[in-house]
């Protein structure tokens, strides 16, 4: 009976199992998508901090160093926005996929349950169980005969 019970457990948990390791590839995948988006993010500011020192240091005028840094702030806001549409086709992307996949899962969760009913089941389980080697048991010992000894007063 013990084993009829772990073996019932153990196929669930092979598929929960399975669903985490799927749900974690895809999270991986979409991190290192916005991680990559991030680091360009933060190299642009960089950049952009760099472009403005200079640009203090060579303007001799107002109006040049207007000039100078309208023009870096069209560059580098069309990079800003540039990279903001990727993180946003990213993150409707990683939805999309995680929709599908959850999808997926409730689909063959679904199947499953409809293909197996409690008596199919059963039946997987009892073969599972039968196909386990057989453990040892002690031999039964025999009583063992005791002699009566009188006693005298």
């Amino acid at each position: 009976m013990a084993d009829f019970i772990t073996s019932s457990y153990l196929i669930p948990g092979k598929g929960s199992y399975e669903t985490l390791q799927k749900i974690s590839a895809w999270n991986v995948k979409a991190l290192a998508k916005l991680a990559g988006l991030q680091f360009e993010l933060a190299t642009l500011g960089i950049e952009t901090s760099v472009a403005q020192a200079k640009l203090l240091s060579l303007s001799n005028s107002y109006d040049q160093f207007y000039t100078h840094e309208s023009r870096l702030a069209n560059l580098y806001g069309s990079r800003i926005a540039q990279i903001s549409r990727e993180t946003t086709d990213v993150m409707f992307k990683s939805g999309d996929e995680l929709n599908t996949l959850i999808g997926s899962i409730f689909t063959a969760a679904k199947d499953g349950m409809v293909a197996k009913t409690p008596a199919v089941a059963q039946k997987q389980i009892v073969k599972a169980v039968a196909k386990r080697p057989a453990v040892n048991k002690p031999a039964a010992k025999k009583p063992v005969k005791r002699k009566l000894i009188k006693k005298t007063h």
